[in-house]
């Protein structure tokens, strides 16, 4: 009954289907009830189902056959042991895997215990931010095509020194893709990343005046940056992935920095230039001409 209600109802929508976030209506005459109303979930959950202790609920609060699964692994980082650095970047990384599965989806979130973003979350093509502080993260329609496995990047900025380890949150679905509600297996996850620390936002000296020019550049590239007291500087170029491309060590003397860094060996587009102070880090993004 559920399909063919399904199948009519999507039929008159045609192309207009994927627009709303949900298409809402009712069955009458069903022998359980004379009227219900079933929801089908077009472009990922309402904010507020990851399972955090603020949250309270993950996404089995809707695809109820059975509670959530558990399950350690399934959201990564390329943040370092040593722990996250204020006002870095870094790629968030979710997976979920079901044998015989083709239909997925996700929803994450960076709180505390009282529900409150922790750090800045960035989406692409493949994910959307929703919430009423863009606290969660999740798929979009058209990202929720697999086969048995499939996985999704963001981006997450960490918050301000002095914050402390940050928990992700996440529910995951491996549904069975008939637009219903049962028949799906939810699973929820976490990830704690300490912070570093050693390091946040270098003094306002540096961070106010640091560039990085030409940009967009190729050949010889300038660092720049003023320094009102000696120092020890470790200055690092990465690529998009967080890989080491240039590392060196500086003791550096009061007064305006200067320093040429070749990229002639690099094949990067994006490059991301860092200028770390036992105080903490300023960072660039420079975009590389070929």
């Amino acid at each position: 009954m559920k399909h063919k209600l399904l199948s009519s109802f999507r039929a008159k929508l045609g192309k207009n289907m994927i627009k709303p976030r949900y298409i809402v209506f009712s069955v009458l005459g069903l022998a359980c009830m004379s009227m219900s109303f079933m929801a089908v979930l077009l472009a990922g959950p309402d904010p507020g189902n990851t399972g955090s202790p603020h949250d309270g609920q993950d996404c089995s609060s809707c695809h109820n056959d059975a509670s959530a699964i558990t399950k350690a692994g399934m959201i990564t980082s390329n943040v370092p042991g040593t722990g996250y650095v204020a006002g870095t970047t870094y790629t968030i990384t979710a997976t979920v895997s079901k044998a015989s599965t083709a239909v997925f989806g996700f929803q994450i979130s960076p709180q505390n215990a009282a529900g409150k973003l922790l750090g800045t979350l960035t989406s692409d093509a493949n994910t959307q931010i929703v919430g009423t502080n863009n606290e969660y993260i999740e798929h979009v329609t058209a990202s929720t095509s697999g086969t048995n496995t499939k996985t999704w990047t963001f981006k997450w900025t960490a918050p301000v020194k002095g914050t402390g380890a940050v928990t992700f949150y996440g529910s995951f679905n491996a549904a069975d893709g008939d637009a219903g509600t049962s028949g799906d297996v939810i699973y929820v996850s976490t990830m704690v990343v300490n912070e570093d620390p050693g390091l946040g936002i270098v003094s306002a000296d540096v961070s106010s005046s640091y560039k990085v020019y030409p940009n967009p550049g190729k050949g010889d590239i300038t660092v720049e940056f003023n320094v009102e007291k000696e120092g020890l500087y470790n200055l690092m170029v990465q690529n998009i992935a967080g890989q080491s491309l240039y590392n060196e060590s500086l003791m550096i003397q009061p007064g305006l920095f200067r320093k040429n860094i070749s990229l002639s060996d690099y094949d990067s587009e994006v490059l991301i230039f860092k200028a770390i102070s036992k105080d903490g880090v300023a960072t660039k993004q420079l975009i590389r001409i070929k």
